[in-house]
Formats: C-alpha cells, structure tokens, sequence
C-alpha cells in the first residue's frame, strides 16, 4: 500500500514528492528507505516529464502569444495617450 502512495504522490505532485521521499530515506527503518527511495526515484522520473510537457506547451502557446501581442500593445499606447483603445481587429484575425 505505501508504494502505491508513493508513487501516485510522485507522479501526481513531483514537486512534493522528491522533499518527501529523501525526508523518508533519513528514518532508520529499512522498509520506510526504500519507500522513499523509490518516491524519490519516480519522482525525479516525473520532474523531468514535467519539464518536457511544460516545454512544448509553452511552445504551443507562443505562437498564441506573438499573435495576439500587437494588438495588445497598440491598445495600451492608445489608452497611453488618452485616447480611447484601438478596438480594430488586424487583418488576418478576423474571425
């Protein structure tokens, strides 16, 4: 049963998983080591598909990101200046 916690708590919650898993490899009893050996292990197994996934996320999102920037920026150096936001759509983003 405390393998099965252990890894569901490292591959759910990595970040807590790897503090949790070497706070469990400093008791002295054997069994509770290698429980925590093992969060630990699968835990550093789940930081790193972690990073993987939030990378490539990160880059679906910039093409997001960049496309909708100007239209950002140009209404914030609107309001800047008093005037009211440029409320129209650039071409190619209509809808």
């Amino acid at each position: 049963m405390a393998k099965r916690a252990a890894i569901a708590l490292a591959l759910t919650l990595p970040w807590i998983g790897l503090p949790v898993g070497w706070v469990f490899m400093m008791i002295e009893d054997r069994s509770k080591q290698a429980v925590g050996r093992l969060c630990a292990n699968v835990s550093l197994i789940g930081l790193l598909l972690h990073l993987v996934l939030m990378y490539f996320g990160m880059q679906a999102t910039m093409s997001l990101v960049l496309r909708y920037l100007p239209m950002v920026a140009g209404g914030l150096q609107n309001s800047q200046r008093g005037g009211s936001p440029d409320t129209t759509i650039p071409k190619g983003l209509e809808p």
